[in-house]
């Protein structure tokens, strides 16, 4: 059986996003995510392999972005985009009442060649 491989020249990026968010309502695959922090509060990302909601597989582990002054930005990327089966739901926690900014890398449909 042949493998086949995802087409990385279908990469998109979902604009800018602040809040908890659909980013991908079909199959695809997660190529990556960079956030921003408000400088203060961590904030606590969630990112699911589901178009609707906070529910289901989740495509990472929970992770607590940390932040500083100094560091606020924090990406996330992969060398083989994870494949998702229902879309990509994110799920952005601010500690302290915080705010956050992110843009979510994907593929639509996960195309293969």
């Amino acid at each position: 059986m042949e493998d086949k491989m995802l087409k990385l020249d279908t990469v998109i990026g979902s604009g800018e996003k602040a809040a908890s968010a659909v980013i991908l309502a079909q199959p695809g695959a997660l190529a990556g995510i960079l956030m921003a922090t408000d400088g203060t509060n961590a904030v606590t990302l969630d990112i699911y392999d589901k178009a609707t909601a906070a529910t289901g597989a989740k495509l990472i582990a929970t992770t607590v972005v940390p932040t500083s002054a100094t560091n606020r930005s924090w990406s996330l990327s992969f060398a083989h985009p994870k494949r998702c089966e229902n879309g990509i739901y994110v799920v952005v926690t601010p500690a302290g009442g915080g705010t956050c900014a992110y843009v979510v890398d994907y593929i639509p449909g996960g195309e293969l060649q």
